[in-house]
């Protein structure tokens, strides 16, 4: 899916690696996803402004919610997704507006599921970067009144 915005940080309104700003667009995704961690990692906060994030995700969840309908999870399964994609359906699929509204834990874990593919959506959109800090995880995400924050890690390179 192609940004928006060129670039794609035009959207995140802040971001803080170890409680200290940085400019969005020193930020980047790692390759290494939630795999073996760098010897040194930062906490990592985003926050990007509700509706933009909310647009955005949009499309990520109607994939996500036509592949439950499509691959519905065993009740055995043990993937990672799994229990998400149970809590889901069990809440009838809900559209993302109806789900960000009546059950906002619910969406924040979706949020964090969907977070790597949105994510390289707002910060791989203008290229590789020669030093700066990618994200290596994202652990929680906090649905506020203006704003949709992701905590996670982030290491600098």
């Amino acid at each position: 899916m192609a940004s928006r915005d060129p670039p794609g940080q035009a959207i995140v309104a802040s971001a803080l690696v170890a409680g200290k700003s940085v400019p969005p667009g020193s930020i980047t995704v790692g390759d290494g996803w939630h795999r073996e961690m760098p010897a040194s990692v930062e906490a990592i906060a985003i926050e990007i402004p509700r509706a933009a994030a909310f647009e955005r995700i949009e499309a990520y969840y109607d994939d996500y919610v036509d592949d439950c309908r499509r691959f519905p999870p065993e009740d055995d399964a043990s993937s990672a997704g799994a229990g998400l994609e149970r809590q889901l359906m069990d809440a009838g699929l809900p559209t993302l507006e109806r789900l960000m509204a009546d059950q906002p834990a619910l969406y924040e874990a979706l949020i964090v599921c969907l977070a790597y593919d949105f994510l390289n959506e707002l910060f791989r959109a203008s290229g590789p970067l020669k030093s700066g800090y990618a994200i290596c995880r994202v652990d929680a995400a906090e649905l506020r009144e203006r704003a949709l924050v992701l905590r996670g890690l982030a290491y600098r390179f």
